[in-house]
């Protein structure tokens, strides 16, 4: 039986993402997509929260006729329907970023992009694998550093730890604009 010798050859997003020049721009792309790309899921959930938002003057106006306190009035109008809208505002980008981004690690794309940054991570102390808390902070920063279970160094995994709370999650980033 004579043995067969199989060169595998890279696909073309393969051969683009791992470019030495041109895997960091893609990888750059790639991730900006993403991000664009998980309002698509989200959005339901947020149209629901800004219909949840949209509560405030009816039920404002209703507690004022049949003359509520202002506190009661003001703690369940601002405080809880407030809330409610922004926490399924909220949930809608943090569903959509990691369903987003898993599908992308799924298919092999995140540890294309783990290697690709091994060289840039290298510069911090970190691995390439670091990239990937980082990318899941955008969503939720415990997501984040709970991603950091996969790095095998222990003081590579505290240092993204602490890195990836510097990182905005998605509720700091409707209070940063």
């Amino acid at each position: 039986v004579a043995s067969e010798t199989k060169t595998r050859k890279l696909g073309k997003f393969d051969r683009m993402i791992t470019h030495r020049i041109w895997g960091k721009p893609v990888v750059v792309l790639t991730v900006l997509f993403g991000l664009i790309g998980s309002f698509i899921p989200a959005l339901p959930f947020m149209g629901l929260g800004a219909a949840v938002g949209a509560l405030v003057n009816p039920v404002s106006a209703a507690l004022n006729s049949i003359n509520c306190p202002a506190f009661i009035t003001a703690i369940i109008c601002d405080v809880v329907i407030n809330s409610l809208g922004f926490i399924f505002k909220m949930l809608g980008f943090v569903f959509g970023v990691t369903l987003v981004f898993g599908l992308l690690e799924e298919v092999g794309v995140m540890a294309r992009i783990s290697y690709v940054f091994d060289n840039t991570m290298s510069k911090l102390g970190l691995q390439g694998k670091s990239v990937m808390p980082f990318l899941v902070s955008f969503g939720c920063t415990m997501g984040g550093a709970a991603g950091a279970r996969v790095i095998d160094n222990w003081g590579q995994k505290v240092l993204t730890i602490a890195l990836a709370w510097a990182i905005p999650c998605g509720a700091a980033w409707s209070v940063v604009p």
